[in-house]
């Protein structure tokens, strides 16, 4: 490893230093894992939670009771944590 390039510990990968993100906390001031591999993590999370968005973005749930939206998401499969703010209008 020359001094102007790094190897990263996503892809194992040689690359220059200019493909790695900034690290404060790093003993050399950069990422371990190079900018590609970082945004590839981040694009498989929000893939990942993308279905737990669309349950609290469908119209069809936002009609049930607190209880209701509980069970209908038990037999839908989801589990987890559901954590519910009601608003109520007067």
């Amino acid at each position: 490893m020359s001094e102007s390039t790094k190897t990263c510990t996503g892809c194992n990968r040689e690359l220059p230093l200019s493909a790695f993100g900034r690290m404060a906390s790093a003993p050399d001031g950069l990422s371990y894992r190079c900018r590609e591999c970082v945004n590839a993590q981040k694009r498989e999370y929000h893939q990942s939670h993308k279905k737990l968005k669309r349950v609290f973005t469908n119209p069809d749930l936002a009609a049930f009771t607190p209880r209701q939206l509980i069970d209908e998401l038990k037999a839908r499969g989801y589990s987890g944590e559901l954590k519910i703010t009601q608003t109520i209008k007067v």
